[in-house]
């Protein structure tokens, strides 16, 4: 599980989440882009979003519901794979919990990291 975290966070800094304001080409935000409460509305990112919770414990029902502020959906390419981005916190307490998630192109996985 360590590994997996440790993964995660690696892939996460290198397509940029620690920095959402620095944009340097290989982020993408449409002017219509949806959110990610409008992404998980369908079906494919709705089944690859539940399934990340499938196997963990505890997690917080505002997240799985996604109840709390969202951001756009960006697009971010990293060694030519295109990946969509987004993310979410607690309601009223988004200093300390957000979640930030990344979809696969088609919206078929997804994996994320909640950070508190």
């Amino acid at each position: 599980m360590k590994l997996k975290i440790i993964v995660l966070t690696g892939v996460l800094l290198l397509l940029g989440i620690g920095m959402p304001y620095q944009h340097n080409g290989s982020q993408v935000v449409a002017a219509d882009a949806p959110y990610l409460f409008d992404l998980i509305k369908r079906p494919v990112y709705n089944k690859a979003w539940l399934a990340m919770f499938r196997n963990e414990k505890d997690v917080p029902q505002w997240l799985v519901k996604v109840e709390g502020p969202a951001t756009p959906v960006e697009r971010v390419n990293s060694n030519g794979i295109t990946y969509q981005l987004s993310s979410v916190c607690k309601p009223h307490d988004c200093g300390d919990n957000i979640f930030h998630v990344i979809f696969s192109s088609d919206g078929r996985k997804a994996w994320g990291l909640l950070l508190v």
